[in-house]
């Protein structure tokens, strides 16, 4: 009976320790998953609020370039010349040379790719783009738009009065324009230019950009559509 009793106690003992030893891992398991769920939580919080942040960033950008195109399109002078395709007076040539100027300034002041104009009347078009821009890009982007604009498909009921999407050479393209008389005055970004600021170079697949339909206008998208 005393083995018997040796062997019970070692037994209660070792029972003991694995006891003890089981409840201190799950202590620290649970400890460890509470920590990592508050690190999860500020870490989506901190990047909820750098969304909201660069969001209205967005907005109060594409605001005040929006406005600057609707100014210009609406009051400059050189507009209405070059509608009137008058090649035999000095103001068109004068006025061409003016919206190169003013399109140029304004690449500088707004985070725009490029600002176009084109009147229909004498089939003029005219673009100024970031220096960074490939003239396959600028290509690209200029034979479809001229397109649209010289078919009168490039406003419609759907995306007048906004900033649309548009895919050109599988890539996504912001625009935002206006026709005033014969004359389209707008611009254009590139999707995957607007998410680096926010998330670098190589992390920009991740974040997606979407239109009101959740259609995925960013680059490279892990998902096609938003639910």
């Amino acid at each position: 009976m005393k083995f018997f009793h040796t062997r019970s106690l070692r037994f209660r003992l070792a029972a003991f320790i694995i006891l003890v030893f089981v409840l201190l891992l799950a202590l620290i398991t649970t400890n460890n998953l509470i920590v990592f769920r508050e690190i999860q939580n500020k870490i989506y919080d901190s990047m909820k609020e750098t969304l909201v942040i660069y969001q209205n960033r967005l907005s109060e950008s594409f605001e005040t370039t929006e406005n600057y195109l609707k100014n210009y399109a609406y009051d400059d002078v050189d507009v209405r010349i070059i509608d009137k395709n008058d090649l035999s007076t000095e103001q068109y040539f004068s006025a061409i040379y003016h919206v190169q100027k003013s399109f140029r300034s304004a690449l500088n002041i707004y985070d725009m790719d490029g600002f176009f104009l084109y009147s229909t009347t004498g089939d003029t078009y005219i673009e100024e783009t970031q220096s960074e821009i490939t003239y396959d890009k600028y290509r690209n982007i200029q034979n479809v738009i001229y397109e649209k604009m010289k078919s009168d498909t490039f406003l419609t009921n759907t995306n007048k009065g906004k900033w649309f999407s548009l895919k050109v050479s599988g890539k996504y393209y912001l625009f935002r324009a206006f026709k005033i008389h014969d004359s389209y005055v707008g611009c254009w970004i590139d999707t995957e230019k607007m998410l680096q600021p926010l998330v670098g170079k190589e992390l920009t697949q991740s974040v997606l950009l979407s239109d009101t339909n959740g259609t995925v206008i960013s680059n490279i998208p892990p998902a096609g559509t938003i639910p």
